[in-house]
């Protein structure tokens, strides 16, 4: 998971849904407010993710 959660893989992976111009999700986020998101939560959802939360919304 700590690779999976590494900067250079959120870049990445981030650079895909914008190229595909992927849908939003199920919190109904465009792919266009995902970047400020996760500039903003970016911290959080990483020490969610590690530590093996569940725990979702924006």
């Amino acid at each position: 998971m700590e690779e999976v959660v590494e900067a250079a893989n959120l870049k990445a992976a981030l650079k895909r849904v914008q190229q595909n111009k992927g849908g939003p999700g199920i919190d109904g986020m465009t792919v266009g407010e995902l970047p400020e998101h996760l500039k903003r939560e970016w911290i959080r959802i990483r020490e969610e993710l590690l530590g093996g939360s569940t725990s979702r919304g924006r």
